[in-house]
């Protein structure tokens, strides 16, 4: 959950931090007054949602624990508190009914039932609570019913409820037979199932994938037609890079659930991440409305994202552009979808517009580094010498203290575009790290700045040796032809190249067409050699896509 922090922005908190400190041992009563207040100092920010997140997550945990310790009402009290800030929730709903059924509040369980159903109308452990509720208020013929609609839901899944309710001669269930509200308390609690998912996510956040895997792949063994446990293995082995075996659970689960939303929404990440990103987008846009009910709003905006993420990839700005349209504040609430209508404004030539845009987010998270970075790369591109440099004077301090790398390599940059020599690190050191081919590039502008177009040559060399058929490359390689005295250009000099403008439609062609890969290698060569160069951001996939794999972690 880190990444989330990093990916929002926001900056630290003592109190928040020691809140997930606390949640992570286990020690739930005392983080949650924490997290109310952070959760209350503002809900409408990616911050607030986090802290939200964690708040929620203990809340569930502290009412589980007191419905097992016997004490229904004081979990009725903490889990109408989660009910109350996420009224739309199912899981909560069901909880909240199951510490009132405990309560003997029937009639607020049946309400929370209700409501969960309408949200879901599989649910088999709402519709268990459904049954009890109408059982308890002598409702006998009702509370059938209800129980025949959980066997048919729970049969299309294999759900374990579905066994425990075929209590019958013939397979069916005999609601005066059964205990439903022993039943009830021990969905809420959780069973064996949950205790060990819960174990290997545990084991998968810490971690321990190993460990975590081999529980889930257990579990899918033992139980195959359990959709969230063949989903959960399914998000494992994505991200341990694992796609092939990753499609093959997810599909597995909508083999059995057809209309799964967080499958829908994994099997198009995967795909994606396969480099299949047509077939992602059309995937995407075929099954998306055929979805069941309606998700939380945090789901909502990352389907958005992901659909979105994948037009602009393919070169659809429009449908980029539509389908973030109408969320209030975006930028607030997640900043890397706001990063992609700057993308489309900035590939459209509307500079002036990406970078109003990009500052308006960057006062938003002025603590963000990665953000920093791409305003002050854009003001450079548009020559805001001045812009650039407040930037780099401003830098934000990074999470160890030190100087970031890439206010240096702007420094430089702007030291060359203004005819200085610019100051570099020592390439022995700084040539193998992710910023080595373009501090060489710079190194040759500096030894031509200086003067010396044989060193130049020297530093360029190794590049042309490995191949970095960019145009970057080219034009260094032209301007120091020009600057030795021979009689002749080298070989060199000719070189072909992809030019750059070539580059926006040839990497949608070559997506379109299931030549990704080649995209991909064609935007790293010119990524390494021109970080401060935002277009080769924008158009490339993993920028978008490896910040959802540490979300997701």
């Amino acid at each position: 959950m880190a990444f989330l922090r990093k990916l929002f922005g926001g900056k630290s908190d003592g109190g928040y931090e020691r809140a997930i400190a606390l949640v992570e041992d286990g020690r739930l009563p005392e983080a949650l007054p924490l997290l109310r207040d952070a959760y209350a100092a503002d809900q409408s920010s990616p911050r607030g949602s986090l802290a939200g997140y964690y708040l929620r997550l203990s809340l569930v945990g502290e009412g589980r624990r007191l419905l097992q310790a016997g004490d229904a009402a004081g979990a009725l009290q903490v889990l109408g508190e989660a009910v109350r800030n996420w009224p739309d929730f199912p899981d909560l709903r069901f909880l909240a009914g199951a510490a009132a059924a405990g309560a003997g509040e029937w009639h607020a369980a049946l309400e929370h039932a209700r409501v969960a159903l309408r949200r879901n109308a599989d649910y088999c452990e709402a519709r268990l609570l459904e049954a009890g509720a109408l059982q308890a208020l002598a409702r006998s013929r009702e509370a059938g019913a209800s129980l025949q609609s959980l066997m048919e839901s729970g049969r299309r899944v294999d759900h374990a409820l579905v066994r425990d309710l075929a209590t019958s001669a013939n397979g069916e269930p005999d609601a005066a037979a059964l205990d439903l509200v022993a039943m009830i308390r021990r969905a809420a609690i959780g069973d064996d199932i949950k205790h060990r998912l819960g174990e290997a996510v545990g084991h998968c956040r810490a971690g321990r994938w190993d460990e975590g895997l081999a529980i889930l792949a257990d579990l899918a063994r033992t139980h195959p037609r359990y959709p969230d446990v063949r989903v959960k293995h399914a998000a494992a082995l994505y991200q341990t890079g694992r796609l092939a075996e990753a499609l093959a659970e997810v599909d597995a689960a909508l083999a059995v659930k057809p209309r799964y939303r967080t499958a829908v929404s994994l099997r198009g990440l995967v795909l994606a991440e396969e480099g299949r990103l047509a077939e992602a987008a059309a995937y995407l846009t075929a099954e998306v409305p055929r979805l069941e009910g309606t998700a939380g709003r945090h789901e909502e905006l990352f389907l958005a994202y992901l659909r979105a993420a994948l037009a602009l990839l393919l070169g659809d700005h429009a449908s980029c552009r539509e389908l973030l349209h109408g969320w209030n504040d975006l930028g607030r609430q997640f900043a890397r979808a706001e990063l992609l209508l700057v993308a489309c404004d900035d590939l459209d030539g509307w500079r002036d517009a990406a970078l109003r845009r990009l500052d308006a987010l960057s006062a938003l998270w002025s603590a963000d580094p990665e953000l920093a970075f791409l305003r002050a790369s854009l003001q450079l591109e548009h020559r805001q010498w001045a812009a650039v440099d407040d930037a780099i004077v401003r830098w934000p301090a990074g999470g160890d203290g030190g100087r970031d790398e890439r206010a240096l390599l702007l420094q430089a940059r702007l030291d060359v575009a203004q005819g200085r020599v610019p100051t570099l690190p020592d390439l022995d050191v700084a040539g193998g790290g992710p910023l080595g081919p373009a501090w060489r590039h710079l190194a040759v502008h500096r030894d031509v700045l200086r003067g010396d177009p044989a060193a130049a040559a020297d530093t360029l060399a190794p590049l042309l040796a490995d191949g970095e058929a960019d145009e970057e490359t080219g034009r260094l390689a032209l301007l120091v032809a020009s600057r030795l005295p021979t009689g002749g250009p080298p070989a060199y000099a000719t070189w072909a190249v992809v030019p750059d403008s070539w580059l926006p439609p040839l990497c949608h062609v070559l997506r379109r067409s299931g030549q990704a890969g080649q995209a991909e290698a064609l935007l790293d060569r010119r990524r390494r050699s021109r970080p401060d160069q935002v277009a080769w951001s924008w158009l490339a996939a993993a920028f978008w896509l490896q910040p959802v794999r540490g979300w997701l972690a």
